[in-house]
């Protein structure tokens, strides 16, 4: 091949190169651009040459590349430097311009020659990787996180700054895991190491809560998780994992337990104390009715009307305090810890609850088709319907009453109402008749002791659940109440 032929197939080749090539004299003037960057820029040679610089350098760079060239022009060596150029469209693309001074066969300046490759896909990606690692670290460090991974051929371990953070240590300080096991504590050291241990043989992932001491001196609490690194012959080669200091809510948990078990203390103590309390309150008021009706019955005739309306005033009210004091410790009960659940069926549950009270026959009952099975204690979700329904049927005026029992099939609770046509309530009084002691009407009902809705929902709140009253004088009442599935 001719020196003529060479230099066409060399010029032919820079012309349609996928880089932009360019190049100057020694005053910086544009001579020679190649048709990529010429297509680049949506500019004729003419426009793109004859020019001091690269033109469509974005001005915020042309220092930094200028200073960049003048550097290399000195020092006779490659230039190397990034900086944005304008495309036909406008917008700005990230190039990496590289090149070098030329020089002819004197070794005298000609000028300057160099490519530039669009980088913005790259630099791109890179910002996104440094924007990813920046919130990495910074959720990391939100959630008291680290990350790990060990070497065990090198036996190098490698730290997220949060987990130096949680050891104590500066960021970057060599580790090993020596150095690691070093900071366990002594007596979960020995667990931890055979947990790793079986990991490795197993190639198996793990996890597990344990204690470590940092430099600091201070007992922290983690959870970690791991799992093995194996090679293409499935050879472990190290580990890798997370470490969560969970020490808060270690510290929370144990703080929760040593409260329950105050409550379980004070509960059973209560428990006692009605039980005593209702005992020696009890003993004397049979008495008192014993006595006030054993002189009823023997001087009847000479008591005198007076005398026998006063006696028998004595036997109500020492029947009243009575069932006043087995409410009270019904209500107790309700508090106490919870018995065993099993499965029970509603609508038996609605059927026991029937047998145990007297409806009028004024006074229709309708329960649904559908009624679940769940998971309960049999004894208190009687004693709800048993309580509601009674209220129903005691406040109910109306010559053909109606009491309905409804169910809803909610996704987190099964849902109850109890609904009536009877007198209907004051919404002033939605919230307070679930209050111990609260009796709307006392002179018409003086045997109420004005525990049930209290008990109804003490019971319904251990089961995870809630209720609430519709009513309205007049237009009867529904009493809504939901249990935890």
């Amino acid at each position: 091949m001719t020196d003529m032929a060479t230099e066409e197939l060399g010029e032919s080749l820079l012309q349609y190169l996928p880089v932009l090539i360019w190049a100057s004299d020694t005053h910086g003037k544009i001579i020679y651009v190649n048709e990529t960057l010429l297509e680049f820029r949506g500019r004729s040679m003419k426009e793109e040459t004859g020019s001091k610089g690269i033109q469509g350098i974005h001005q915020d760079d042309e220092e930094a590349c200028l200073s960049q060239l003048l550097e290399h022009l000195e020092t006779r060596t490659p230039f190397d430097c990034e900086c944005r150029l304008q495309r036909e469209d406008g917008t700005y693309r990230w190039m990496q311009n590289l090149g070098r001074p030329r020089y002819n066969e004197s070794g005298e300046f000609i000028g300057f020659a160099g490519s530039l490759i669009d980088i913005s896909d790259r630099k791109q990606a890179t910002e996104h990787r440094a924007l990813s690692q920046k919130q990495l670290i910074a959720a990391q460090h939100l959630a008291n996180v680290g990350s790990w991974e060990w070497d065990m051929e090198k036996d190098q371990v490698v730290w997220s700054d949060e987990l130096f953070q949680i050891f104590g240590l500066a960021p970057g300080t060599p580790v090993d895991f020596s150095r690691y096991t070093s900071f366990l504590h002594p007596e979960d050291r020995e667990r931890v190491e055979e947990t790793i241990r079986v990991a490795i043989t197993h190639q198996r992932p793990y996890r597990f809560h344990h204690r470590i001491i940092n430099t600091r001196g201070e007992v922290r609490w983690l959870h970690s998780l791991g799992e093995t690194v194996v090679d293409d012959k499935g050879k472990p080669t190290g580990l890798i994992g997370t470490a969560q200091d969970v020490t808060d809510l270690k510290n929370a948990e144990a703080l929760i337990k040593d409260k329950n078990r105050e409550l379980q203390q004070t509960n059973q103590s209560l428990e006692e104390f009605a039980h005593v309390t209702s005992h020696d309150l009890k003993a004397p008021l049979r008495a008192i009715s014993n006595l006030a009706q054993w002189l009823y019955d023997d001087n009847y005739t000479a008591l005198g009307k007076e005398g026998q309306e006063h006696l028998k005033l004595i036997i109500n009210k020492a029947q009243a305090m009575h069932r006043l004091i087995e409410s009270i410790l019904e209500y107790s009960r309700a508090g106490a810890a919870a018995g065993k659940k099993e499965p029970c069926d509603v609508r038996l549950i609605l059927e026991n609850t029937l047998t145990m009270i007297t409806v009028p026959k004024n006074i229709t009952l309708k329960i649904p088709e559908v009624l679940p099975v769940m998971q309960c204690e049999r004894t208190k979700l009687l004693q709800v319907f048993s309580n509601l329904i009674s209220n129903a049927i005691r406040y109910n005026d109306k010559p053909h009453g109606l009491i309905e029992i409804k169910y809803k099939d909610l996704p987190s609770f099964h849902e109850f109402s109890v609904l009536d046509n009877g007198k209907g309530i004051h919404p002033k009084y939605h919230q307070s008749i679930f209050k111990m002691f609260e009796t709307l009407d006392k002179d018409s009902m003086p045997d109420s002791s004005g525990i049930g809705l209290a008990l109804v929902k003490k019971i319904i709140a251990g089961y995870g659940g809630a209720i609430k009253v519709k009513s309205e004088p007049g237009k009867g009442s529904e009493f809504i109440f939901t249990i935890m599935k």
